[in-house]
């Protein structure tokens, strides 16, 4: 990594060792083979992606979305901190005879001005920073896309929670695991942090916790203007369902 990077995670935070042991499963398990195929595809559409377009897919995690798009004749670069997911893309990638670039950086590290016709952040992983951790990440993004690129953010915002309370807890079985979640909202600070129980055949195999930036749409959208990005357009998925409370948002924005 650059030395920006080095300067970046000095620090020990909650996404350093997030995604590993029990979180390898659980992401294969979120974006199984199927799933991943048709999100490409999904992109691809609607996007309108023509075959050599540059991608970046930031964070890739173990590269399902990165992989379906280089089969599909896209020029990949995929970005994550975690080694172990990096290391699953790599294999996966050598198995299918794909030509991906994967490399271990923070995402706020981003060395190729002007290179990339999408920027995909994928699976609600934008907020992980501090104000001006976000405010390096959104000037990352615009820097690198062509001046017609497009950046692809999916993820959860206040809007999706709906009318859920301050603090809830639910439980699912993932990947042969039970997977605890207990959310708990800081309205002052304006997070969402979580701490996240893997038990695996009644005892507790690991346990997580994230702490993300609760963006609205119009807070997000704003803080991407702000990075020199001036056109949005906000929808619940792929296929163009309109966003509204209790959905996921999936934002495309352009320089």
């Amino acid at each position: 990594m650059g030395d920006r990077a080095v300067a970046y995670v000095a620090t020990m935070a909650w996404f350093d060792d997030f995604f590993a042991g029990d979180w390898l499963d659980i992401q294969r398990a979120h974006t199984p083979p199927e799933r991943a195929v048709a999100l490409a595809e999904g992109l691809v559409h609607r996007l309108a992606l023509p075959a050599g377009s540059e991608v970046l897919d930031v964070p890739c995690g173990h590269g399902p979305l990165s992989l379906e798009l280089a089969a599909r004749n896209m020029r990949v670069t995929g970005v994550d901190l975690t080694a172990s997911l990096l290391e699953e893309a790599r294999t996966e990638a050598r198995r299918r005879g794909l030509d991906v670039a994967f490399e271990r950086r923070d995402m706020r590290d981003l060395p190729w001005p002007g290179r990339f016709d999408v920027v995909l952040n994928w699976w609600s992983s934008v907020g992980f920073f501090d104000e001006a951790g976000e405010r390096s990440l959104f000037e990352a993004w615009a820097r690198v896309l062509k001046p017609a690129g497009k950046l692809v953010i999916e993820t959860l915002v206040l809007e999706t929670l709906g009318p859920q309370p301050d603090a809830t807890r639910r439980s699912s079985v993932v990947a042969g695991l039970t997977l605890e979640e207990e959310r708990h909202i800081d309205w002052i600070a304006g997070r969402v942090r979580t701490t996240w129980t893997a038990r695996r055949e009644g005892r507790v195999s690991s346990t997580r916790v994230s702490d993300l930036k609760l963006y609205s749409c119009a807070q997000l959208v704003a803080g991407l203007r702000a990075a020199g990005f001036t056109t949005f357009e906000a929808s619940a998925d792929l296929k163009g369902h309109p966003f509204g409370l209790g959905r996921r948002l999936l934002l495309v924005a352009g320089r």
